[in-house]
């Protein structure tokens, strides 16, 4: 059977080919921490001699629209241009069983599985999903089962939400001269905290953490991730004013250092702090839901705030009233 299919809206198409008639365990468990789609592999291994790429297709899970929508199609002939007549869809627990079963002619749509709206799946909640796929030809007693499937791993990951606020152990300094940053003792250190994101389904609050008994879920500290700092500068009348980049700011915890010739700096005044997340395991590109971001507070919940104030310049002396 070809190890190639046609796949919509989605990249990195990974699949992971099985032989044999009777069920074959699946992997049942990720490797953290996850930073790639080989990472959340749980699929059976190829038979020896087969060479097939292992990993899983990474979606996002957009809450505005239920979940990512896409086509797996298959190949309508084997390698010996046997031509299908159906193709059995179904999916696959860890156990290597199989359910949701069923049947699509090639003379329909081609015999692709749509997930999508008005398709045989509306779309993929957060977490693993296997398919299998066999074909047929013939019917009735000259029906003839393939001697191989076709696993196809995909998972969707789940929404984060994103807390920050001061480290523990950071100092409470919340204002310091541009030319003295504060240090050792007294440095401010901002961390941040992840879920997976709270949602409303039916009335009730739950959230998007993958619940699925056929397969392991990984928790929030299972992955691996890409963090950037920016620094805010109020405005004069208190709102936030423009969000920029901190240099080097780029990993869980942020040591405050903001001082002129900084990016992230721009000028003595009150700034406020925001933490941009994203999975490692797959690049946002332009998908901005997916650029999960926590704004740092104080204990109290309001905006962590830290007013840098200006380093004079040189005075100058003049003398004046003198008598002589």
């Amino acid at each position: 059977m070809k190890a190639t299919t046609n796949m919509k809206k989605a990249a990195l198409m990974m699949l992971l080919l099985t032989t044999g008639a009777t069920f074959t365990a699946l992997a049942q468990t990720f490797t953290p921490p996850i930073g790639a789609p080989a990472d959340l592999d749980v699929g059976a291994k190829p038979a020896a001699g087969n060479t097939v790429p292992e990993g899983a297709t990474v979606l996002f899970y957009n809450p505005a629209t239920g979940g990512p929508t896409f086509i797996i199609s298959p190949s309508l002939k084997d390698d010996n241009d046997i031509e299908f007549e159906t193709f059995r869809w179904s999916r696959v627990r860890t156990d290597g069983s199989t359910y949701g079963e069923i049947d699509i002619p090639a003379t329909t749509n081609h015999g692709r599985y749509v997930i999508g709206p008005g398709g045989n799946e509306e779309a993929l909640a957060p977490g693993y999903h296997v398919f299998r796929l066999l074909g047929f030809v013939g019917e009735g007693t000259s029906e003839c089962l393939s001697a191989e499937w076709q696993d196809y791993v995909v998972y969707v990951l789940p929404p984060l939400s994103v807390s920050a606020g001061l480290a523990t152990g950071s100092s409470t300094i919340r204002e310091y001269c541009e030319a003295e940053v504060p240090q050792d003792a007294d440095a401010v250190i901002l961390s941040n905290e992840l879920a997976f994101k709270t949602a409303s389904v039916g009335g009730e609050t739950g959230t998007y953490k993958p619940v699925n008994d056929d397969f392991p879920s990984p928790e929030t500290a299972d992955f691996t991730y890409n963090y950037q700092w920016y620094s805010i500068l109020l405005n004069s009348d208190g709102t936030p004013g423009t969000r920029t980049a901190i240099t080097g700011a780029t990993n869980a915890n942020y040591q405050v250092n903001l001082a002129p010739g900084q990016d992230g700096y721009n000028g003595h005044g009150t700034y406020i702090f925001e933490v941009e997340v994203q999975y490692a395991a797959k690049d946002a590109g332009t998908r901005d839901y997916v650029r999960y971001v926590g704004r740092a507070q104080g204990t109290a919940g309001e905006d962590l705030e830290i007013t840098i104030t200006p380093q004079p310049g040189r005075p100058t002396i003049t003398i004046e009233n003198h008598v002589d």
